[in-house]
């Protein structure tokens, strides 16, 4: 559900805001601690800042873990060999590298092990407090990054769900009823097979969307006061379990009454009680999106919220039982989604 836009865009607006508001504090708290090199507390802010706070915290660890141990490697080395040169720069990232490999870091923690072993062979020398400077104004960078990303222009996660989400409830409605359409028109089966395709296709959105739920749940576990943010994006994972529930139900009812319409035995007054139920279905998930759309305000994306009237069944146990059994098939996966569905609707 990613668009064009979005793709294309490495930062918001707001990131970019706070990336250059956050680099000018981190420069002038660096100058007022006594740094030399500054511009080291800024550098940690563009690294680490990212567009979601899990993302940052991962990188600022990162960052961290592999600066102090560039640090503690060249400073131990540059005492016996305060001159160094392109060998021994050479050997101590080597060494570095290894280093890393060997306490299974990943390779954010290698490669700034290795610009920083490369920086303070360079600068130490000569300046003979750049290993102070880097550990304290990338510290202050990493702090301040993590502290804007946290209290300052906070994630609106509430808004981020209802994008996600009624789009998301709209175009499984319509699945749903370009189904019951199929059904009524004679389950041809050209029409069938696309229809397939596009529930599969649908049925990997919806990962991608559970991808993007789970993600905002890291985040909301950093936040403060977030318990209630935290419980909503809950709640919507177990919805989005029974949405997708309803994907795979109607895969297994296109090979189903597509394979009951073949066999002659599907009747008009089958196919039309298919048709109702299918499309009842379809306007049980469209009353959905059009709840959470007409409420405004900080509850419009409580799962509770998502209340609608419940699905009434439209077909009953068939007395005489096909060979193969395609309507008992139907029926009982029919019974089962419904149940499931009205269900979740009252939690």
């Amino acid at each position: 559900m990613t668009n064009k836009k979005n793709q294309t865009s490495v930062y918001t607006g707001k990131i970019i805001l706070k990336i250059a508001v956050t680099c000018s504090l981190s420069w002038e708290i660096g100058k007022l601690l006594g740094s030399a090199h500054p511009y080291l507390a800024p550098l940690s802010v563009i690294l680490c800042m990212k567009s979601t706070l899990t993302q940052s915290l991962h990188f600022a660890m990162n960052r961290m873990v592999g600066t102090v141990i560039g640090v503690a490697f060249t400073a131990i080395v540059l005492i016996f060999f305060p001159k160094p040169n392109a060998l021994i720069l050479g050997l101590l990232i080597f060494a570095g590298l290894w280093i890393a490999k060997g306490l299974r870091r990943n390779q954010i923690v290698s490669e700034q092990l290795a610009i920083t072993i490369l920086l303070v062979l360079v600068f130490e020398p000569k300046s003979g407090n750049y290993i102070v400077d880097r550990l304290r104004d990338t510290s202050v960078g990493i702090l301040l990054a993590v502290i804007i990303q946290l209290y300052v222009f906070p994630a609106n996660y509430k808004k981020e769900i209802k994008k996600m989400i009624i789009p998301f409830t709209n175009q499984l409605s319509e699945l749903f009823r370009r189904t019951a359409g199929w059904v009524h028109r004679g389950c041809h089966k050209d029409e069938g097979e696309r229809l397939t395709q596009e529930i599969k296709h649908f049925l990997e959105m919806s990962q991608n969307t559970d991808k993007s739920l789970m993600e905002m749940n890291k985040n909301m576990k950093y936040y403060p006061f977030s318990a209630q943010k935290y419980r909503t994006i809950t709640g919507y994972q177990k919805q989005l379990n029974s949405w997708r529930d309803a994907i795979m139900y109607l895969e297994c009812t296109v090979k189903t009454v597509g394979k009951w319409s073949t066999t002659g035995l599907m009747s008009n007054m089958d196919r039309k009680n298919c048709s109702k139920q299918l499309k009842e279905i379809g306007e049980f998930f469209h009353h959905q999106a059009e709840t959470l759309e007409a409420i405004r305000g900080e509850m419009a994306i409580e799962p509770f919220n998502m209340y609608v009237k419940p699905i009434f069944l439209h077909i009953c146990l068939p007395e005489q039982i096909n060979s193969p059994p395609f309507n008992i098939v139907f029926y009982q996966d029919t019974l089962d989604l419904v149940r499931s569905l009205n269900e979740i609707n009252k939690l």
